[in-house]
């Protein structure tokens, strides 16, 4: 009796830090989550892929968010056009990002690296106002454009170098005539120096929608200017190679992390891929996953005070959305971990776990009841949590 009692004790890890929780201190917004679909480059999602990705039914990820590429020559541009329109009707932010202007507005006349002409601003500007008309007249409103995918990188692909002046400049000169919200600068490593110019010229922050980074090899430092200026700050492209259930659930710790340093919204790198939430039209394991956040914190809720890492390996992230409060919790521990729990303010009697981990997806598990606003969850080893109340 001895030997199984001490067996189950090392089975599980108290939290020494209490999860306090205060809904009525509200942090950023909150606008959405999703990725991107770039059909040319990879297969575009089938309709059962459209359903799977911005569904909310059961085994659904309920993306908000789809980014997509504006291709260098009108011919391509209809490529975008059925997954948009899929993702339109289901309420879908869709935001666009040009890789490269087309060559000949280019000083190498190249898809590939060069730097836009001084004096192809205004035709660039066409550019993009026609890739906005052409899609609206299929029914697809874009949310926002970008003035330029990773212009501080040298790679083999379709790109273009940009300085931050040139940025600041195409913004404060040309922005208003694209006709779409415009943001920038999509660093590939979250360089703030390509928006710093533009949050400091305030002809150029006039047309600035919000910052966009990416945050490859990168730090997640809250970015103070940026909040100064009352611009929000999405994570536009990052991706994880690794396909097994840590690197998964890594996903979800980044999503976390993301929110942690100020962001707004998180969009993974390709939709539709091995290593993506998509495969074959059906969720993957870091589909589900992403799932804890699109699912069930829906756009304009707000990231709301909460004790962020109570314990070695625990991530926790609260909102306070329309249908009520919302907790992510992340457990990147081999262990379960009892977790205690204080609400300020709140008189739920319960609230209702949503559960994934590499043996189960999106388990919906029975209320746990709460008392005086306290309560105890147990996180399964390696997993992540969505608690609704």
């Amino acid at each position: 009796m001895l030997r199984l009692v001490v067996g189950l004790v090392l089975c599980f890890a108290a939290a020494a830090v209490v999860v306090e929780v205060d809904p009525a201190k509200r942090l950023q917004k909150v606008q959405g989550f999703g990725a991107a679909n770039i059909p040319g480059w990879v297969a575009d999602l089938t309709p059962a892929g459209a359903s799977a990705a911005f569904g909310t039914s059961d085994g659904q990820l309920g993306f908000t968010i789809m980014r997509i590429r504006i291709p260098p020559s009108p011919d391509q541009f209809p490529e975008n056009v059925p997954t948009c329109q899929a993702a339109t009707r289901a309420g879908v932010k869709i935001i666009a990002t040009p890789w490269t202007p087309p060559a000949d507005l280019k000083t190498n006349n190249n898809t590939v690296g060069g730097y836009l002409k001084q004096d192809s601003y205004a035709a660039y500007a066409e550019h993009l106002k026609s890739f906005a008309e052409a899609m609206r007249g299929h029914g697809v409103p874009l949310h926002a454009i970008s003035v330029q995918n990773e212009p501080d990188i040298k790679v083999t692909y379709e790109s273009c170098f940009w300085t931050p002046p040139d940025i600041a400049r195409f913004l404060r000169e040309n922005a208003a005539a694209v006709g779409v919200p415009m943001f920038a600068s999509e660093s590939f490593d979250y360089n703030h120096t390509l928006s710093d110019a533009v949050l400091q010229d305030p002809a150029a922050l006039a047309n600035l929608a919000f910052v966009g980074g990416h945050i490859y090899g990168a730090g997640l430092d809250p970015y103070p200017l940026a909040a100064e200026k009352n611009r929000e700050v999405w994570m536009t492209e990052h991706f994880n190679t690794g396909e097994a259930w840590p690197f998964y659930l890594d996903t979800g710790r980044e999503i976390h992390d993301c929110l942690q340093a100020g962001m707004s919204a998180y969009v993974y790198w390709y939709i539709g891929s091995s290593s993506g939430p998509l495969e074959n039209d059906q969720p993957t394991q870091r589909g589900f996953v992403m799932s804890h956040f699109s699912k069930f914190v829906r756009p304009d809720a707000y990231l709301v005070s909460a004790t962020a890492a109570p314990a070695v390996n625990v991530s926790v992230s609260a909102f306070d959305s329309a249908a009520g409060l919302v907790l992510v919790v992340v457990n990147q521990n081999n262990e379960t971990v009892l977790q205690d729990f204080s609400l300020a303010g709140s008189a739920a009697a319960s609230c209702t776990p949503y559960v994934t981990t590499n043996f189960t997806n999106v388990s919906k598990l029975t209320p746990v009841p709460i008392s005086g606003g306290r309560f105890q969850f147990k996180l399964e080893p390696s997993s992540i949590s969505t608690l609704t109340f």
